[in-house]
């Protein structure tokens, strides 16, 4: 404890400033801990000889664990015993499957031979849960011009950010940083990430900056096409002359899933991997789409693999099937 000078102080400033100095050792230390998980409070510097008692206190009102060292006994509380765990050895305090109701002060007690209780560590627990994973979707994205993106953290919680090749930056956030929860948008092995974090856990979406480029390309590329349900659809593919094909591929690409429709080899041995509506002239190498419906909407690519393996993106094609209250056919 310090001690007071008690020159050129009055009575009440000098109250003050001793009891200020007595609260040193009552320091109160954050502890955050998984919930579902055990979690271990710890003690050091406690010598045995020093003590007689020694007790774990929840809440500075009830003893969970009272340790007797002249009998090497400790008992746990009635209702702790199939929750806790104590170690004799360094009188620590396991705690078996961490929840909601565990959240509160833990206090260790030790009692001198004389009756003197002393407080050695004072910890507040706080159970937290484990971060939701993050949604990172891109907004706009060119080459020449920077990508924007936003994360999302549940429904509550989200930030905007500014990302080129080798950073990013923030813009913008909406969200409160309740239990220490910190979102973060940054540049690592040529991907996007967004990073959530609290105290207890991490989670992490990332989103590849060649893959971000080439869907900005097919939808700056991409010719745009609305049809009619029940109608059909050609597609027709522009080859280079100067390209000498060994493959051929239509690709279609809806808002979950990526498909390869077929496969055309050098001597036009084609393969069919989503017969659905569709009809593949090899003269041409068009594609068409019969009998329409919402479930063909989509971003349709011709990919043309040249002798060395290389791709190209040749043709590109958005389609949007009109739901039926979105048109009208006159008499």
């Amino acid at each position: 404890m310090k001690s007071c000078n008690m020159e050129s102080l009055s009575f009440t400033t000098l109250l003050i400033l001793c009891a200020a100095a007595g609260t040193e050792s009552e320091q109160v230390i954050d502890r955050y801990g998984l919930k579902g998980k055990s979690f271990l409070l710890d003690v050091g510097g406690v010598k045995p000889a020093e003590f007689r008692r020694f007790y774990w206190k929840l809440n500075n009102t009830q003893t969970i664990v009272e340790y007797t060292l002249k009998n090497n006994e400790f008992e746990i509380l009635p209702q702790f015993k199939e929750k806790l765990m104590f170690y004799e050895t360094n009188f620590s305090l396991r705690i078996l499957k961490l929840e909601e109701s565990n959240r509160g002060i833990y206090t260790v007690i030790t009692q001198d031979r004389h009756g003197k209780d002393k407080n050695i560590v004072i910890y507040r627990l706080i159970p937290q849960d484990s971060v939701i994973k993050p949604e990172l979707k891109v907004k706009t994205a060119s080459v020449s011009e920077d990508i924007s993106v936003t994360c999302t953290v549940g429904q509550d919680n989200s930030v905007s950010y500014h990302c080129q090749q080798t950073h990013c930056t923030e813009v913008g956030r909406d969200y409160t940083e309740l239990d220490a929860l910190e979102i973060v948008v940054t540049v690592e092995n040529s991907s996007i990430v967004c990073k959530a974090s609290n105290r207890v856990s991490e989670e992490s979406h990332w989103l590849a900056l060649k893959d971000v480029y080439d869907r900005a390309e097919e939808k700056n590329r991409a010719k745009i096409i609305y049809a009619i349900p029940g109608s059909s659809l050609s597609l027709t593919v522009d080859v280079p002359g100067d390209l000498k094909m060994n493959m051929l591929e239509w690709m279609l690409k809806t808002e979950n899933t990526e498909v390869t429709i077929l496969k055309m080899a050098t001597g036009g041995h084609t393969v069919f991997l989503y017969k659905n509506q569709v009809v593949f002239k090899e003269t041409d190498y068009s594609l068409t789409l019969t009998n329409l419906s919402h479930r063909n909407s989509g971003i349709y690519t011709a990919v043309l693999s040249d002798k060395e393996d290389k791709k190209h993106r040749l043709n590109i094609y958005r389609v949007t099937v009109l739901a039926p209250s979105t048109f009208c056919i006159r008499p």
